[in-house]
Parts: structure tokens; C-alpha cells; sequence
């Protein structure tokens, strides 16, 4: 696997919940998974970059992230990065879901400008907390009824968050960062354009900036190259498309690959399987 770029494994169970802790955090790649993802944050002075938006991050503030959302977060001053990262399995929570109320809602059904954090009141940081611990317990534990508690709680957690998401009074305002700010627009141009020519020429070309520049500029701004953001979004995409049961060289064309055995090698180096591997666990 390609370790430039990080791409997790696939989804080996379908909930996982984990505290962490770190000194001087920084991710040094942009993260994306299968898996849909809960991060909730007991820390503040952290920043947050998903896809083309910054937030601040201060303790009490909770994420949601699908999986087309490239996030990465650093810490700001030296002081330790705790957080609980819940991820979980869409296909596994469907069941529970209704015409009226589906649990997935902010994770799919997204307006545009859509933000993806919101901060929480003492009261609510208490009840997430709750049911978080208890989620964990069950995680871990294994007791009778385990993987029946585990769903309960995980949908408890779900009918929590959506709500808060759905009003948009308690969403956490973006960051205003001047280099960033400036390669905004390259960024959203990539997401919406992934099958067009990405290349540095056309871009130039396209944002009327000198393509040495840009790459400068890119880097500093994003901390990685535009070649790794471009792949990045090229397999998110064929991940999806691929998840519809499509052909391997239709999928790597709509994707913006070039050639089928670019596309193939290029998928297999970055995931750790081939595109009908990566398919075949969808449809077996």
C-alpha cells in the first residue's frame, strides 16, 4: 500500500469506539475510510480541515464524517488531543432506519454548505458522554446481547446528533486562513471535476496561476501534493462507484483514470486490493 496516502482497511467489524490522546498531534495525511465516523473532541485549540473547509475545534465539539470526507486534523499548541472517534458500518444501522426517521441523515442527506461540526451544551456533552461510555462498554465487553446493545445505543447516539444537525443553531462557524483561502477554489474545482484533465498544466490554466506557485502554494496550504489530493479523490470516487456493481473500466473512466491498468494499479496501491477485490465484499 502506498504510504504517502492513508487509506484504511476496509471494515473488518461494524462498530469501533476508541479514545485517544496524543502530545503535539498532527495527521500527517488526510484521512477517508468506508466506514462512517463520530469524532468528538475534550480538547480545545485543535483545527479541523475537511475537504475544502477549516474549522476550530474546542472541547465539546462533535464531527461527522461520511465516506467522501477527507479530514485531518493538527493541534495548534502542545497540549494533548483527546477525543472519542466512534466509526460504524451505514449498511449496518439501515435496519433501524424508517421513511420518517432516518438515522444516517446528517452523514448522506447534506444541503449544500452543508457544516460538519457542531458544539454542545454542558447538558448535551453530558449525555453524549453517557451514551458513549456506554456504547464503549458494549464494544468491548462481551456479554450477553452484546452486538443487540451495541446497535440500540449506536441508534440512540444517531437520534441525538441529527437533530442538532438538522436545526443548524448549534453548527460551528469555518476558519479564515488567507493561503487556504486561495487554493479553495482548486480544491472544490478538483471534488466536482474528478473525471476531467486534473492536470498541473490545466489547472494553471484554468485558476490563471503560475503552476510553480501553485504547487508551493497547494503544499503549504494542504500539507500534500496536488498529485496525492487528486488520486485521493479519483479512488474515493471509484470506491463509490464501484460499491454499485459497475464494470472495473467503466468505473476507472468516470473516476478520470486514464487506462484500465493504471486505474487497476493505481486502486490496488493505494487501498490494498484490486478494484474487483474491493467490489466483490459488496456483492458476495
Amino acid at each position: 500500500m502506498d504510504k504517502n496516502l492513508h487509506f484504511p482497511k476496509i471494515r473488518e467489524q461494524n462498530l469501533l469506539i476508541k479514545y485517544n490522546a496524543d502530545e503535539n498531534w498532527k495527521m500527517d495525511k488526510y484521512d477517508c475510510h468506508d466506514m462512517f465516523e463520530i469524532n468528538y473532541c475534550l480538547s480545545d485549540n485543535i483545527e479541523f480541515f475537511v475537504n475544502d473547509i477549516i474549522y476550530p475545534v474546542t472541547k465539546g465539539t462533535v464531527f461527522v464524517f461520511n465516506n467522501s470526507d477527507i479530514h485531518r486534523s493538527i493541534s495548534l499548541d502542545k497540549s494533548p488531543y483527546k477525543r472519542y472517534v466512534l466509526h460504524f458500518n451505514p449498511e449496518y444501522i439501515k435496519d433501524l432506519c424508517t421513511h420518517d426517521t432516518n438515522l444516517l441523515d446528517c452523514f448522506i442527506n447534506r444541503k449544500p454548505q452543508f457544516n460538519h461540526s457542531i458544539h454542545l451544551t454542558g447538558e448535551q456533552i453530558n449525555r453524549f458522554i453517557a451514551l458513549i461510555n456506554k456504547a464503549q462498554f458494549y464494544n468491548v465487553n462481551k456479554v450477553y446481547g452484546q452486538e443487540i446493545y451495541e446497535k440500540i445505543i449506536l441508534s440512540e447516539i444517531l437520534l441525538f446528533i441529527n437533530p442538532l444537525y438538522s436545526n443548524n443553531i448549534q453548527c460551528c462557524s469555518s476558519k479564515s486562513n488567507k493561503e487556504f483561502e486561495k487554493i479553495q477554489p482548486v480544491l472544490q474545482h478538483i471534488q466536482f471535476n474528478i473525471d476531467s484533465d486534473l492536470s498541473l498544466d490545466s489547472l494553471s490554466k484554468d485558476f490563471y496561476i503560475n503552476k510553480y506557485y501553485l504547487l508551493s502554494l497547494f503544499k503549504k496550504a494542504t500539507g500534500f501534493t496536488i498529485t496525492e489530493y487528486i488520486i485521493k479523490r479519483r479512488i474515493i470516487k471509484a470506491c463509490e462507484l464501484l460499491k454499485k456493481g459497475l464494470p472495473v473500466q467503466q468505473v476507472g473512466e468516470m473516476a478520470g483514470f486514464n487506462n484500465n491498468s493504471h486505474f487497476i494499479r493505481t486502486f490496488k496501491k493505494v487501498v490494498g486490493k484490486s478494484p474487483k477485490q474491493y467490489a466483490k465484499q459488496f456483492y458476495s
